[in-house]
């Protein structure tokens, strides 16, 4: 996914997930942005970004 964002110039990555892979994802560079509106499946869900320059 990295690759992609470098080779077409993409800000960055996005992605949502839960708590428990939030601490996971950080250890990749991805920065917590908090509690996402998300509310599929009843869930609480995170919002994570990883822009370009982190890479």
């Amino acid at each position: 996914m990295e690759d992609l964002v470098k080779e077409n110039e993409i800000v960055g990555i996005t992605l949502t997930c839960k708590q428990e892979l939030v601490l996971y994802y950080e250890k990749y560079g991805f920065v917590n942005h908090g509690i996402s509106e998300s509310k599929h499946g009843g869930e609480i869900w995170f919002n994570l970004v990883k822009l370009r320059e982190g890479f």
